[in-house]
C-alpha cells in the first residue's frame, strides 16, 4: 500500500481542510498493523472487498479503534481522515468518496449513526444514476458544494443519529443523543437531542470546558494516560480529576516543547 503523509495538525486541533488534504496520522504507537493484511492488500488491492477488509481488521488488528490499516484504507478508498482510538459507523469503508470527513481521536460513534451528502434537486433527476461516473454507486460527480464534516476529539454520537450536510462540525467532547437529526454545528462539550437537534445543556461549566480544551489530553495514547486512568473515570469536577488534568496538561506541554526544539 502507498505511504500516507502524516499530518501533525490532527493531533492538536481539528482543522478539516488541512487534515483532509494531508491524510491521517499513522505514526501513533498505539495503533496496530498486521503484516498479513498489508500483504493481502498489496496483492489484491481493491479486489479485496470492503466487507473482508473489515473482518480481517477486527481479527488481526483489534477492530476500528486500534487499526492502522483501516485508517489507511479509509484514506485511500474514501478520502476519510480518522484519528486514533476512534470507532464506529463512519469508520466503515464505503463504495464512494467521503472526502471532507475528518474524525478526531477517541471518538465514539454508534454503529447506526449516519452522515452523507444531499442528492441534487436542481437537475432533471436526483438519481445517482446520472451523476455518478464509472461503476454505479461510486459517486465522483457530486453536487456542489461538497459536504464536509469535522467530528471533534472525544465526541460521542448515539444510535440512529442522522448528520445532515448543513452540519460542518461536531465539537470536541460533544454528545449527540440517540435519534437526533443534526442540521447545524454542535459546540464543544454540548449535549444535543431532538429533530432538529438542539442544545439542552453543556457537560461542564465554562471554566472547566476551557480547562479541558487547553489540556489537549487526547493527544496522549491510552498507555500514556495509564497513570491517571482511575482519575479519568471519576467525575471531571472531582478534586483528584482536576489534579490529574493539570498533570496531563503539563505532560502535553512538555512534549510539544520537546517536539518544537527537536
Amino acid at each position: 500500500m502507498r505511504p500516507v503523509t502524516i499530518d501533525p495538525a490532527l493531533n492538536a486541533g481539528l482543522t478539516a481542510p488541512r487534515a483532509a488534504a494531508r491524510g491521517p496520522d499513522l505514526s501513533e504507537p498505539g495503533l496496530r498493523r498486521s503484516k498479513r493484511l498489508a500483504f493481502l492488500l498489496t496483492i489484491l488491492g481493491r479486489r479485496l472487498p470492503d466487507s473482508w477488509v473489515w473482518r480481517l481488521i477486527r481479527r488481526w488488528e483489534g477492530g476500528s479503534a486500534t487499526s492502522a490499516t483501516l485508517r489507511q484504507v479509509l484514506w485511500e478508498r474514501n478520502r476519510v481522515v480518522a484519528g486514533a482510538f476512534s470507532y464506529g459507523s463512519l469508520l466503515y469503508p464505503t463504495r464512494h468518496l467521503r472526502e471532507g470527513l475528518v474524525i478526531g481521536r477517541y471518538v465514539s460513534l454508534a454503529q447506526t449513526a449516519f452522515w452523507s451528502f444531499n442528492h441534487p434537486t436542481d437537475r432533471i433527476s436526483s438519481s445517482p444514476a446520472f451523476y455518478e461516473e464509472g461503476e454505479y454507486g461510486r459517486f465522483t460527480n457530486l453536487p456542489e458544494p461538497h459536504p464536509r464534516l469535522e467530528v471533534g476529539h472525544d465526541a460521542w454520537i448515539g444510535d440512529y443519529v442522522v448528520i445532515t450536510p448543513r452540519c460542518r462540525r461536531i465539537g470536541i467532547g460533544a454528545v449527540v443523543g440517540a435519534g437526533a437529526v443534526v442540521t447545524r454545528d454542535v459546540p464543544d462539550y454540548a449535549v444535543v437531542i431532538g429533530a432538529p437537534a438542539r442544545v439542552i445543556r453543556h457537560r461542564f461549566p465554562e471554566e472547566l470546558r476551557a480547562r479541558l480544551l487547553a489540556s489537549r489530553w487526547w493527544e496522549l495514547s491510552p498507555d500514556d494516560l495509564r497513570p491517571w486512568r482511575a482519575a479519568l473515570a471519576r467525575p471531571a469536577e472531582d478534586a483528584a480529576s482536576l489534579r490529574a488534568l493539570d498533570e496531563i496538561a503539563a505532560l502535553v506541554r512538555a512534549r510539544t516543547k520537546d517536539a518544537a526544539s527537536a
